[in-house]
């Protein structure tokens, strides 16, 4: 099921500040234990998501070529 443009607002905000919480620290580890953060992929979902929104509020920009070969 598509989510809603509110869903994706909600997505992206939650995203830009996960990005913002991470920036600058590319791993951690304390004892036996590491985070990596993956900082690409949470770049190109960000953009992802922004695309979609831009998508949804000005409608597709899907074209489509009409032709004919003159039978």
């Amino acid at each position: 099921m598509p989510q809603s443009a509110a869903d994706l607002q909600t997505e992206l905000l939650a995203l830009r500040a996960r990005k913002l919480a991470a920036a600058g620290i590319r791993s951690t580890q304390f004892a036996d234990q590491m985070t990596a953060f993956d900082h690409p992929d949470l770049d190109q979902r960000i953009a992802a998501i922004e695309r979609q929104l831009a998508v949804s509020g000005r409608g597709s920009t899907t074209r489509y070529a009409a032709t004919s070969k003159g039978l």
